[in-house]
This record gives structure tokens, sequence and C-alpha cells, in this order.
């Protein structure tokens, strides 16, 4: 039962994280195939497969971090998780740009963008204040 549990409020987590950005990244995904792929190069995909689970990791790694807080969290401080759904918004943006910029996939330079915001999460666990109820 406890396992049924913890997967569902990591789900739960994932989506609040993923609120932001999924309408985001549709909006900037249309264009991209559209118009931008054909200047850029046909067949340059910006995703690479971290995409898929970092909602899941981030809200996992946000979830255990947050009761190693010196001060006792709330569930207000549940904004965290949509904070770090602007700033993987923003990374994804950096990545288009760069993409469409240097007209070269560089997976690297996606792989570590998502662990720095994997990175982020856990600060954002360890460093936010409390918010009251």
């Amino acid at each position: 039962m406890i396992v049924i549990k913890t997967v569902g409020t990591i789900l739960a987590f994932a989506i609040y994280f993923s609120w932001l950005p999924l309408p985001v990244v549709l909006i900037t995904i249309v264009p991209y195939y559209f118009t931008i792929r054909h200047l850029a190069g046909r067949y340059l995909n910006p995703f690479v497969k971290s995409d898929l689970i970092l909602p899941l990791v981030v809200s996992f790694v946000w979830m255990t971090a947050s009761p190693m807080s010196t001060d006792g969290k709330s569930m207000a401080n549940i904004a965290e998780l949509f904070a770090l759904g602007i700033v993987w918004s923003f990374l994804w943006l950096v990545r288009l740009v760069l993409i469409c910029v240097v007209r070269n996939k560089k997976k690297s330079f996606c792989f570590y963008a998502n662990c720095v915001l994997v990175i982020i999460a856990v600060l954002f666990a360890l460093l936010f204040p409390a918010l009251p109820e």
C-alpha cells in the first residue's frame, strides 16, 4: 500500500511540475518542426531520452530532499515544483535557440541541462524557506 501511495504522489508531483513546461514545449515545437527545422537541419530532434523521465526524477528528488530541510515544510511548498517547471521551460528555450544557432544538436548539453535541473531541485528543496499553510 505504501508503494502505491508513493508512486501516486510522485506521479501527481510530476503532473504539477509539467503544468507549465508541457504547453511551452508544445507551443515552441510546432514552429520548430514547420519552419526552423528546415533551416537548421531536417533531422535534428531537440529531445533526448532523459526528457521522458525528467518530470518523474525531479519530483522524486524534490520529494525525498524536502524532509531533509532544516525548517518544517508544508504542502504550500509544492510551489517549488512549479518554479522548477519554469526553470525547465527556460532550459528548453535555451536548448532550442542553441540548436537553431549552432545547427547541431549537442546531446551532452541537453543531458547536462537536465542534470542541472535535478541539482536545482535538491537546492530548492533544501534552501527554499518553509511557506505558511
